[in-house]
């Protein structure tokens, strides 16, 4: 038997479906890893460096990646009639806080999903915090003593209705004003706006906001490595801060309790298994603000 690992969405979810292929080698040994768009494994070197796992073959992709011209070639069109046939027998989704089933359908060849529940990364972890600290840019920082980040996720949240409401960010406000000797505050955020409103917010309740543009061009990259490095984190309902928080905890296990968490993880009540029951949960609220 062998098994593909999809490779979808953002940094968090990649390192998930990491976790997950390397967990599915002790099912068997044929795994690789399958691009849904183009460039993703490349990324994910980006962080974690050489990846021992192989990527699908070009007509693997053909068949079943989902979007993306650089499968495309003389053998395109007859990929894209096989996708058909075989996708409903081939593909296996995987519920994103699902275990590993106790047995795969015979003709599976992609498992396809987020891959949040433990079974599928508890051991992988530490293996994956180390490498994000061998990658880790040498400009920036490995601690910021004295900082609290914040994280606001945004972008296809607010699409889905899983963005965290202005209420939340009040009281994470609050809460840091109530913290000891707290004057400092890193924003991260992929919305810019929002960022920029929140800093307002923040700078009005007296404490000051970090300028992250000292520590380089704005990416995703170096924004992942500052809030891992930040004493202090307050996590969106985010992969991305999620493993930020296992790469803080990872070079620092004694300040595990200076991470906050929105609770619940998600709309639906979803996602306590994420919930490191060591971290401080603020009530979350999802119903729009009136």
């Amino acid at each position: 038997m062998s098994l593909l690992v999809s490779l979808n969405g953002g940094l968090g979810n990649l390192l998930f479906q990491l976790a997950a292929a390397r967990t599915a080698r002790y099912v068997t040994p044929n795994v690789a890893l399958i691009e849904m768009t183009p460039g993703l494994f490349g990324r994910l070197q980006q962080y974690i460096g050489e990846i021992e796992i192989p990527l699908a073959s070009k007509l693997q992709h053909q068949i079943f990646a989902s979007s993306g011209s650089e499968w495309d070639g003389p053998k395109h069109h007859f990929a894209k009639a096989l996708r058909y046939v075989f996708r409903p027998l081939m593909l296996e989704p995987i519920p994103a806080f699902t275990g590993i089933p106790q047995s795969f359908r015979r003709m599976t060849h992609v498992l396809d999903g987020y891959f949040q529940h433990p079974d599928w990364y508890r051991g992988q972890v530490a293996r994956i915090c180390a490498e994000l600290v061998q990658n880790r840019p040498a400009l920036l920082p490995q601690e910021l003593s004295g900082v609290v980040a914040v994280h606001l996720r945004r972008s296809d949240y607010v699409r889905q209705g899983w963005d965290l409401k202005p209420a939340f960010y009040r009281a994470v406000v609050d809460r840091i004003n109530s913290l000891q000797g707290v004057e400092r505050v890193m924003i991260l955020s992929d919305d810019a706006m929002v960022e920029e409103l929140f800093a307002l917010q923040v700078q009005a309740s007296g404490l000051t906001v970090v300028d992250k543009g000292v520590f380089g061009p704005s990416s995703a990259r170096r924004d992942f490595y500052l809030l891992a490095a930040s004493q202090t984190l307050f996590l969106s309902n985010s992969t991305f801060s999620w493993w930020a928080a296992q790469l803080r905890f990872h070079s620092d296990p004694g300040n595990d309790r200076l991470i906050y968490c929105p609770k619940p993880w998600m709309p639906d009540g979803s996602g306590q298994l994420l919930q490191n029951p060591s971290w401080i949960g603020i009530n979350a609220v999802y119903e729009v603000d009136s």
